[in-house]
């Protein structure tokens, strides 16, 4: 009897085509295969590109979800890095075609630049493979804890630590290889330099077709202001979060490309034609667009990025993470080999006494046992008057710091009467979404950021855009459920102290010493009067030494308290 085989598909890259058989004679691109995803319908792969997605690398993505620990508030948000990446891909392509259309079809455009086939190429990849060094919950663990370099760190300084990149993208990892066996070497070369230097740096190259062009272009495309990857995750977020907002990508029908200078250095970027130069007046409809997409980053940020419950989690699992950092277990390189869920896997079958905290953490990140808001520290909590933003940026630089942050929480905690890892603060960077009002537009004959229009209708709604996305920000103090009340009174108290400045700090700590003072069995037959006198001497002493500020204390805060206590009794009785 006939056994029958599992017949393999062979894609012909078909050599007699142009850069490993995938430019076509008319300049097209040739497609093998077509993967049908959410949000964006069937998406076409190249054979290199098909490649790529099915090597290892690619396909840990399955398992990394987009918005990280928004499922545990959405609970359909479990849309993942992979099919984000998908969908970039197809919006890149969208955004290609349409600018180099709105060339053929002769509008009015001073200089047009086109995207060349080879650029079309480097612009895919690079859509394709702009997330591929992403850990789970990458964003909050790099960009807002600062446990991990960015990402994209090295996309930022040429003094950056490779080894991420090297990993995934570099000429010996699978995909390097696959790129440079498929598109040969001059175009991974070319894409290297797009995903290390594209943001900061021109790029200027002569294809082997005689073109003279610059490759940053294909950089802005994806990871610009109003890019693919903004018009893919707006839409993909909202879509499974079912918050239902709609964008229009009509201004796609109005971008070409331009050499603009920014900061004194010249670069190839999208540009959207917001100004009708035969009329002398601007686009009203593309300028209710451009303020609609604004919007809707705003509206995503307020109710899913900034929600509560998600912070509380990004907390839980930042600080898990670090204890396991801090004790060897984990390293930015070895988060490349886990998912999601595999890391909380890992994280919760920690056995170690000093892993405690850790395993503690993810067991109750799994079963949604979450921590509880205690104060969130807008940007009117810090002190009064011209002193508010100094003492919001004093406490972030702190608490930006994982080892200090992670000894202030357990301070506080102290102070509190509970354990390590009780206390946890999310102190989230103040740089917020709004860099939709970055992106240049043709106004008035000008090429000059969204943000500087004179429209007398836009420019309000821009500038109350901003003013809302400054009220999002905030710096989060949160608290196990099992803490009393009294316990979440004497944590804001600890915070306040260490962060609200001088004469809040003496108030703050007052209160606490005499929590301190009373629970002593020497003090427990002395007058209320001299209980008092004995908290304020210490805390006035406390704070004097600055001590009280953002964890200057030392290790051993119980200590340190104490030997306060001690002074002021000898002092004051």
């Amino acid at each position: 009897m006939a056994t029958s085989q599992q017949t393999k598909l062979e894609f012909d890259p078909a050599p007699a085509l142009d850069v490993g058989g995938t430019i076509m004679p008319n300049g097209s691109l040739k497609f093998v295969k077509t993967i049908r995803i959410a949000v964006s319908g069937d998406v076409r792969l190249t054979y290199g590109e098909w490649r790529v997605v099915d090597s290892i690398a690619f396909q840990r993505l399955r398992r990394v979800k987009q918005l990280g620990a928004s499922c545990y508030v959405y609970p359909t948000a479990l849309h993942t890095r992979f099919d984000h990446s998908l969908g970039v891909l197809h919006e890149v392509d969208q955004l290609i075609l349409k600018i180099n259309d709105n060339i053929s079809q002769g509008y009015s455009i001073s200089q047009p630049i086109e995207i060349t086939p080879r650029q079309r190429i480097i612009a895919r990849l690079y859509a394709l493979l702009h997330d591929i060094t992403h850990v789970p919950f990458g964003h909050t663990l790099e960009d807002e804890l600062k446990i991990f370099p960015s990402h994209d760190e090295f996309q930022k300084s040429d003094d950056s630590d490779l080894s991420r990149f090297e990993e995934t993208l570099g000429p010996n990892s699978e995909i390097g290889r696959i790129i440079v066996e498929v598109y040969g070497a001059e175009i991974y070369d070319r894409f290297r330099n797009v995903f290390l230097i594209g943001g900061r740096k021109r790029i200027p190259v002569e294809e082997s077709t005689g073109n003279a062009v610059n490759d940053e272009v294909t950089f802005f495309l994806v990871s610009n202001t109003v890019c693919a990857d903004l018009f893919d995750y707006i839409k993909r977020d909202s879509y499974f979060t079912n918050l239902n907002i709609n964008v229009s990508e009509r201004i796609q029908n109005y971008m070409y490309v331009s050499v603009i200078s920014e900061d004194g250095i010249e670069k190839t970027l999208p540009v959207i034609r917001l100004w009708k130069k035969n009329e002398g007046r601007a686009r009203a409809d593309l300028l209710t667009d451009l303020t609609s997409l604004l919007e809707a980053r705003y509206m995503i940020g307020e109710r899913v990025y900034f929600h509560h419950a998600k912070i509380i989690v990004d907390a839980m699992i930042g600080r898990a993470v670090y204890e396991a950092v801090r004790n060897g277990k984990l390293n930015s390189l070895a988060m490349l080999k886990y998912s999601d869920d595999s890391l909380l896997d890992y994280l919760s079958g920690l056995k170690a006494p000093k892993l405690e905290v850790a395993q503690r953490l993810a067991s109750d990140i799994m079963s949604r046992r979450l921590y509880k808001r205690i104060e969130k520290y807008g940007i009117d909590k810090f002190g009064d008057g011209g002193d508010r933003s100094d003492l919001a940026e004093e406490a972030l630089s702190v608490l930006k710091k994982p080892e200090l942050r992670t000894k202030i929480e357990d301070d506080i905690s102290f102070w509190a009467g509970g354990a390590p890892g009780d206390v946890l603060i999310f102190p989230p960077s103040r740089k917020m979404n709004s860099k939709v009002a970055r992106a240049i537009v043709d106004w008035r004959g000008r090429q000059i950021p969204l943000s500087e229009i004179d429209d007398a209708i836009v420019k309000p709604r821009l500038d109350l855009l901003k003013e809302s996305h400054k009220r999002l920000w905030g710096i989060h103090l949160l608290a196990s459920p099992n803490f009393s009340e009294d316990q979440r009174d004497a944590a804001r108290r600890a915070f306040d102290g260490y962060f609200l400045g001088k004469v809040r700090a003496i108030d703050s700590f007052e209160v606490l010493f005499r929590e301190k003072v009373d629970d002593l069995e020497k003090m427990s037959n002395r007058s209320t009067k001299d209980r008092k006198a004995v908290s304020k001497h210490a805390a006035k002493a406390f704070v004097g030494n600055n001590l009280s500020f953002h964890g200057a204390a030392g290790e051993k805060i119980g200590i340190v308290i104490q030997n306060y206590i001690d002074q002021a009794i000898d002092a004051v009785l």
